[in-house]
């Protein structure tokens, strides 16, 4: 599961309370991404299942291998946002799965170095 911490999830639900929910439906990892954490508070948390509960990860910089998904879990720019949570092409990969607007940008500079090259011919 992961979840992404807006205005707009529930005031009247704690974290304590989801955890719970989250471990009562047998979730193998969790990923909480804060992108507005405030200072000192991590952005990105990671638990998984272990013997039965939800484990807290310990988690260092860098990228952070996905117990259950084959790929690595990265906080990174993306788009117009400083901080994003992302995922890599594969589990030991760095290089990062492409947002539609840089999926979008790629194609665009690959049609252009096609272009010179068909003139240049």
């Amino acid at each position: 599961a992961v979840e992404i911490v807006s205005p707009s999830d529930a005031p009247h639900q704690s974290w304590s309370e989801k955890l719970r929910r989250y471990q009562s439906m047998g979730v193998g990892e969790l990923v909480r991404f804060d992108p507005e954490a405030h200072a000192g508070e991590p952005t990105l948390r990671i638990w998984d299942r272990v013997e039965g509960g939800l484990l807290e990860r310990e988690l260092g910089a860098g990228s952070h291998r996905s117990s259950v998904m084959g790929v690595r879990w990265v906080v990174a720019a993306a788009d117009d946002h400083a901080t994003s949570l992302r995922i890599t092409q594969g589990g030991d990969s760095d290089a990062l799965v492409l947002t539609r607007k840089e999926a979008r940008q790629a194609a665009e500079r690959r049609v252009l170095e096609l272009e010179e090259e068909l003139r240049r011919r």
